[in-house]
């Protein structure tokens, strides 16, 4: 998987977080603060885009954020791994450092996450038999994401890490069409 230069920054910042927080023994409060900014960053447009002007300065922006995240009661090695990133104008980081930080938890832990994607909504028994079926297949327990994506047709695709499992009927007929090709 290629990462770009951001995916490299931000992995950084998660280690020195996530590094932190364990001396500290924080992980649980720091991965629930982390995933809650990033959940805000994405749901919220005003707050992107306030993360993400130039306008506004950034010892402005570390202020307010840190006046919201205590109010808000957040740890406060969230609130000061925040402002860090507010400082050094990185805040348009955090979905991808909240990401990097909680496969760095579940490393810890000894837990897989898989993204499970699918033509159409998946059930709570289907999410439940692709949940025990991943786990006796690794051994390690695992955690689902699932998410639709109608091109897909019919089937779903399973990533967990770099492994892809394409059992999507898109990917079926993409694999025969290849295969028809090379035969001819």
């Amino acid at each position: 998987m290629a990462f770009d230069s951001s995916s490299l920054i931000a992995e950084r910042y998660a280690r020195a977080l996530f590094a932190l927080g364990r001396q500290k023994d924080a992980l649980a409060p720091l991965l629930a603060d982390v995933q809650a900014l990033s959940a805000w960053m994405k749901e919220n447009a005003a707050f992107r885009r306030a993360v993400k002007s130039p306008v506004i300065d950034a010892g402005i922006k570390a202020k307010a954020l840190d006046a919201v995240l205590q109010k808000a009661g957040a740890h406060a090695l969230t609130r000061q791994f925040v402002r860090r990133l507010s400082l050094n104008n990185r805040l348009n980081l955090l979905p991808l450092i909240a990401g990097a930080f909680a496969a760095l938890a579940r490393a810890e832990s000894g837990e897989l996450a898989a993204q499970v994607i699918s033509a159409k909504p998946l059930t709570e028994a289907q999410i439940s038999a692709i949940t025990k079926a991943l786990h006796q297949a690794t051994g390690k327990q695992v955690k689902i994401e699932t998410s639709v994506d109608k091109r897909l047709l019919g089937g779903l695709k399973v990533q967990i890490g770099s492994t892809l499992l394409d059992a999507s009927l898109s990917g079926k007929l993409t694999r025969l069409g290849k295969a028809l090709k090379q035969a001819a």
